[in-house]
C-alpha cells in the first residue's frame, strides 16, 4: 500500500492505491487536501482498512473502512514554532498504530480508528527518519533522531518510553540527516546517508559495526530505497542528480561487509527510487519509483544481480498509457495517446545526455515521425498536449 502527493490545481493531491506481490494495481484513489503542506503516510489498520497522515497547521489523520469510505478523522495541534514533519505510521503488535512527528520529536499512538491514545513529547530529540519494529521478543521500536548535534539511532516501548539512544555520527559531518533505517536479516540495522553514499551499520544495541563510504559515486546523491537481502547483503537504488537536474540510476548489491559486489548505472531511467523490497519466494527485488517527465508509478523486479527480469507495470492515474511504436525503431515513429487522439502536440527527442535533437510538431494518431537522420542508440521521447507532460524511452537499431 503506498500513498504519495503533489501540487495540482493550487491544492495538494493524494493518490494511494494498493498493488498485489508483483505490482498488479488492486485499487486506487485520490483525494484533494486544500491546505496539507507535506508528504502523507500511509498504514493498514487491524480492521481491513487503512490509515493517511498528513500535516497542515496540525497533524491530521484520515481513517477510511475496507470498501474506501473516510469514516473518521483526528487533528493533533503541534504547538511548536519550528518545521512540522510527519515521518512514518506503522502497525503495533497490539494492533494499534505509532506515528513518528516532528522536528521535535513525539510518539504518538492512536487506535485503528484513529483516536488518540497517548502522546510523549521529547524536546531535546528531532526526529529524522521513520519508525521501524525490530522483531516480537524485544519489544522495540527504533528511529534515527538528532541530538546535541549528533545523529542516533533511538529505541523506544511500546509506551513511548526511551530505552536508549547511541550515537552514529556527529551531524556536521555530512550536515544532513539520514535517508533510511533498514533492519537487516540478523536484526541489526543499515542507515544510509544518501547524499554523500555513506552506509553504517549498527547491531541490535546501537553499536557501529563498520562504515562504507561510496561518495565517488557522485553528489547530490539520494538513497532511499534499500532492501535486505536473504544473504546478509543489500540491494540499493541511488539516483545522483547532475547540474542539469537528470538522474542517473545506480543499482548497487551490496554484501553483508557493506562491500559492492554488483553496480548497474542507467543515465536513460528517468525515474527516483521510492522503495524497495525482496521478494522471499525467490529472493528477487522489487522496486517501486516514480518518473521524471510525466505522472505514473513504476514497478521493477531485478534478480541478486541487479539484471532486470520482468517488465515495468505502469500505474495510470491522470490519462492513458503513451505509446510510442514501433520501438525499437528504424526509419519513422508513431504516437499513440487515446485521451488526445487528434490533438495537436509537441514531440521532442533527446539523447542519452539530455540533448534535444529532434523537434517535431503532430497531430497524435495521425502524424509519423521520421526518424531516418538519427543514429543508433537510446532516446527519450518528450510529448507535451495540453499543458501535459509524458515520456518514453526509445532505442533506435539497425
Amino acid at each position: 500500500m503506498f500513498v504519495g502527493a503533489e501540487y495540482s490545481n493550487s491544492a495538494i493531491k493524494w493518490n494511494y492505491f494498493q498493488t498485489d506481490t508483483v505490482g498488479k494495481l488492486e485499487w486506487d484513489s485520490t483525494a484533494y487536501t486544500p491546505s496539507f503542506t507535506d508528504n502523507p503516510s500511509i498504514v493498514a489498520t487491524s480492521d481491513s482498512g487503512y490509515m493517511i497522515a498528513g500535516v497542515d497547521n496540525t497533524f491530521k489523520f484520515w481513517k477510511y473502512n475496507k470498501h474506501h469510505k473516510l469514516t473518521h478523522t483526528t487533528s493533533i495541534d503541534y504547538k511548536s514554532n519550528n518545521s512540522k514533519t510527519l515521518y512514518s505510521l506503522l502497525q503495533t503488535r497490539d494492533s494499534n498504530v505509532l506515528a513518528i512527528l516532528g522536528s521535535e520529536l513525539k510518539i504518538l499512538k492512536l487506535k485503528p480508528n484513529g483516536d488518540s491514545i497517548w502522546m510523549k513529547k521529547y524536546n531535546n530529540y528531532y526526529a529524522s527518519t521513520g519508525l521501524v519494529k525490530i522483531d516480537s521478543e524485544s519489544k522495540g521500536y527504533y528511529c534515527t533522531v538528532i541530538k546535541d548535534g549528533v545523529n542516533e539511532l533511538l529505541k523506544f516501548d511500546e509506551n513511548g518510553v526511551i530505552l536508549w539512544d547511541k550515537t552514529i555520527n556527529s551531524f556536521s559531518e555530512f550536515s544532513c540527516q539520514p535517508t533510511a533505517l533498514t533492519v537487516t536479516k540478523d536484526g541489526s540495522f543499515l542507515i544510509t546517508f544518501g547524499g554523500y553514499m555513506v552506509f553504517y551499520k549498527l547491531d541490535i544495541n546501537g553499536n557501529v559495526v563498520w562504515r562504507k563510504n561510496y561518495s565517488s559515486i557522485g553528489a547530490n546523491a539520494n538513497c532511499s530505497a534499500v532492501a535486505a537481502a536473504h544473504d546478509g547483503g543489500f540491494m540499493t537504488a541511488n539516483s545522483v542528480s547532475n547540474y542539469l537536474g537528470s538522474p542517473t540510476i545506480f543499482l548497487m548489491k551490496l554484501n553483508a561487509d557493506g562491500d559492492s559486489t554488483y553496480t548497474i548505472q542507467d543515465k536513460t531511467a528517468t525515474i527516483f527510487p521510492q522503495k524497495m523490497i525482496e521478494d522471499p519466494s525467490d529472493s528477487s527485488f522489487i522496486l517501486m519509483a516514480t518518473t521524471m517527465y510525466y505522472d505514473d508509478t513504476r514497478f521493477y523486479r531485478f534478480d541478486s544481480i541487479c539484471h532486470e527480469i520482468s517488465s515495468p507495470d505502469q500505474l495510470k492515474f491522470y490519462a492513458k498509457r503513451l505509446t510510442c511504436f514501433p520501438n525499437p525503431f528504424e526509419s519513422e515513429i508513431n504516437i499513440k495517446l487515446e485521451l488526445f487522439i487528434g490533438k495537436p502536440a509537441e514531440v521532442g527527442i533527446y539523447n542519452s545526455n539530455g540533448v534535444m535533437i529532434l523537434n517535431r510538431k503532430i497531430i497524435i494518431g495521425t502524424d509519423k515521425i521520421n526518424t531516418t537522420q538519427l543514429p543508433l542508440g537510446a532516446y527519450f521521447l518528450r510529448l507535451v498536449v495540453d499543458g501535459k507532460l509524458y515520456g518514453s524511452k526509445l532505442i533506435k537499431r539497425q
